[in-house]
């Protein structure tokens, strides 16, 4: 299973990386053999102005 972890309108580092591919394993890492690739994109959909507007989307790929 391959993973793709993207920020849009926000700066992910290391840490967030991890930690989004830590959670993603413990989810989904039994169905590891059938999956072929997992896309995060973790979008701030309201920009510079702030807010509680964060937008997770994860698209999986099966094989």
């Amino acid at each position: 299973m391959l993973l793709d972890v993207h920020g849009q309108g926000l700066s992910l580092n290391e840490a967030i990386r991890k930690r989004v591919e830590r959670r993603l394993m413990f989810a989904l890492g039994r169905f590891g053999d059938r999956i072929g690739w997992v896309t995060v994109h973790l979008i701030d959909t309201n920009g510079p102005r702030g807010g509680v507007d964060k937008l997770c989307r994860v698209v999986v790929e099966v094989r």
